[in-house]
């Protein structure tokens, strides 16, 4: 029922966890495109302060107007990041990073390799890295603006292999039948050599499970967050830690006067199918409110939006 945490002064602290067993739906969700985003007056504000933060430099990117959307992994002795460049025609980038998370090579990945998409993609966005296999891998959206008459957007969620010179092995595009239009944030995860995604974190936690392009529904439990904490998506990819499997989301609501904000928040889900969540944290694990102007991060000053997490040496890494 608590995660320990360290705090800026060192000091262990115990936080104590909201028991998600004590999620019960009243009626079955509205089966819409999307969850509606609340609209919040008074938002959650965290309760922890990173014990640091560092920013990546960008002098060793191709040169681009935006870097943003990072994921970054600890996998075979070094960290490994991959990032979104540019907002239109958006590519992604891998980095092999140094013990200070700098940049020591970045290169533009080749997506997709070896495949003819149903839908020919213009864009990436969003990609998340996660190991299974043994294998480096990421998943990404291909984003598509089609003409048929009425223009329309269409995303699809592809996960693709990789090497460690930044080349792709291999790539797949998952079949699930209740797909959408929108799809994203889906957030894969292994588990006892087979692969595993969030299709949905709330307001039910939805997981299927993924052979190839093969899916099917493991999973649908309830899982309420409170109103201020805004509408929980997924973000970064689950890791297994003290039993459990632990995602990093992104939450999003509505502001009556500043419009749309995101935040970062955190939950726990057991380490076997269903994968039920069985905790979470009852306020934002990070917000734009606690980022200091003063640290000189040129962004959207709105948004927290993280794909990647992992615990080395008893810490997270968002």
């Amino acid at each position: 029922d608590a995660m320990p945490f360290s705090t800026t002064t060192g000091e262990k602290s115990r936080i104590t966890l909201h028991d998600c067993s004590k999620c019960v739906l009243r009626k079955k969700p509205s089966q819409k495109p999307n969850p509606p985003v609340p609209l919040v007056s008074e938002p959650a504000r965290p309760l922890l302060e990173p014990i640091r933060r560092v920013r990546v430099q960008e002098s060793l990117f191709p040169p681009t107007e935006r870097n943003f959307q990072a994921s970054v992994l600890f996998f075979n002795g070094t960290y490994w990041m991959v990032h979104r460049q540019s907002w239109a025609n958006a590519k992604t980038c891998l980095s092999r990073l140094d013990e200070h998370f700098q940049p020591i090579w970045t290169r533009v990945l080749p997506l997709p390799s070896g495949l003819r998409f149903p839908l020919a993609a213009s864009a990436q966005e969003d990609a998340r890295l996660f190991v299974w296999k043994n294998s480096l891998w990421v998943s990404w959206t291909a984003y598509t603006k089609l003409d048929l008459g009425e223009p329309r957007s269409v995303t699809t969620v592809v996960y693709s292999e990789l090497d460690f010179d930044g080349g792709v092995k291999k790539t797949v595009v998952p079949q699930w039948i209740a797909r959408r239009d929108w799809e994203k944030n889906w957030t894969f995860f292994p588990w006892k050599n087979r692969l595993f995604a969030v299709y949905q974190v709330a307001p039910e936690h939805v997981v299927l499970s993924i052979d190839d392009s093969r899916t099917e529904l493991v999973g649908e439990t309830p899982l309420l967050f409170p109103e201020n904490l805004g509408l929980q998506r997924g973000g970064a990819s689950p890791f297994l830690h003290g039993g459990l499997f632990w995602h990093v989301t992104h939450g999003v609501y509505r502001h009556p006067e500043k419009d749309v904000w995101y935040n970062a928040g955190l939950y726990g889900f057991e380490a076997a199918p269903p994968f039920r969540p069985a905790c979470y944290l009852p306020f934002p694990l990070i917000t734009p409110h606690a980022d200091p102007p003063a640290y000189g991060i040129s962004t959207n000053p709105r948004v927290v939006f993280p794909c990647g997490a992992f615990v080395r040496e008893n810490r997270l890494f968002v």
